[in-house]
């Protein structure tokens, strides 16, 4: 197969809302797609661009890749990169693609103005982001008692920094209508091919970090936390906003082999990082306090100076049995 002769591969579809005309954001058009299943959500972003005077392009899809979700179609014409690049097509325009399951809180001033200096490319990069930790709520179970809607848990943070690698949660992301931008959209696009059984999230990465970030006039950034906000990163107010946990419920993805050589990351090229948060924390959200579970006890280590960005949308996973809170 002539992978030059394959992306974009054709996409057929219009899309089902369209404002991608009106707006105070001429400069980009936000775009989504989505399928039956989550025309919910679709309005409900809908909504939050028309709210904000945002220009946008939404494509009710029969399936999209499993790149995306394990449950998706291995037909490589839903794949994001074939998506964005479409779109890009077919406005002319700089795109910022969300997921489906995103909300804006807010105007996003900042896309504005990354459309402006002429940016290739933006997305979330957990490597250029020191402040990273994510907690997932829990119920905690006291003496038969359940105590809900109260208590964080520490999940999970990149322990390295690097500004020149990517490691991304792409639920929001930027591209323009230039050759470089085209080039690692169609890069990404073959390493799904390559690795069509893992995330597409990942394949951006591999994509960027082993040729993609060497294009020519190549102009990148890195979205903060508040443009890419998932519900696991309680201290950032949103302007984007994924508001229901990622992660929960698809599972089956394969990483991306690496070899000695080849890499979706060179964790060796970047710095360590120190972690704000012991892994034994559980922060309690109402009184905004800093616990650390150890022997089925919360013990308290201090109060938080911090504002917490709770969403509305996320129930705990899992229960545990604590003897005591102290």
């Amino acid at each position: 197969m002539d992978v030059d002769e394959q992306f974009p591969l054709p996409f057929e579809f219009v899309p089902a809302a369209d404002r991608s005309q009106d707006g105070r954001a001429t400069k980009f058009v936000v775009a989504g797609m989505y399928t039956p299943s989550h025309a919910d959500r679709a309005e409900r972003l809908r909504r939050s661009c028309e709210q904000f005077g945002l220009a946008y392009t939404l494509y009710e899809l029969p399936t999209i890749h499993k790149s995306i979700s394990v449950k998706g179609s291995p037909d490589l014409e839903f794949t994001k990169p074939n998506f964005i690049r479409h779109v890009i097509d077919r406005h002319g325009m700089p795109i910022l693609y969300v997921d489906i399951d995103c909300v804006f809180r807010a105007y996003p001033t900042l896309i504005a103005e990354l459309v402006d200096k002429r940016t290739s490319f933006s997305v979330y990069n957990w490597l250029a982001d020191v402040d990273n930790e994510a907690f997932y709520p829990i119920n905690v179970r006291l003496n038969g008692k359940l105590i809900e809607d109260r208590f964080f848990d520490y999940s999970h943070r990149m322990p390295f920094f690097s500004t020149s690698q990517l490691v991304c949660s792409g639920c929001a992301q930027l591209f323009d209508t230039s050759s470089s931008a085209a080039d690692l959209l169609k890069l990404w696009h073959e390493t799904i091919m390559r690795f069509p059984d893992s995330p597409d999230d990942q394949c951006l990465g591999f994509a960027f970090n082993n040729g993609g970030a060497r294009a020519r006039d190549f102009r990148y950034s890195w979205l903060p936390k508040e443009y890419a906000r998932y519900a696991w990163w309680i201290f950032t107010k949103p302007v984007i906003d994924h508001a229901e946990l990622p992660g929960l419920t698809n599972v089956g993805h394969k990483d991306i082999p690496m070899t000695p050589h080849v890499k979706h990351f060179y964790a060796e090229s970047c710095e360590p990082t120190e972690a704000r948060f012991a892994e034994n924390s559980v922060i309690d959200v109402k009184d905004r306090l800093l616990y650390a579970l150890a022997d089925r006890r919360l013990t308290l280590i201090g109060p938080l100076e911090a504002d917490l960005w709770i969403s509305d949308e996320i129930c705990a996973p899992v229960t545990i049995d604590v003897v005591e809170i102290q």
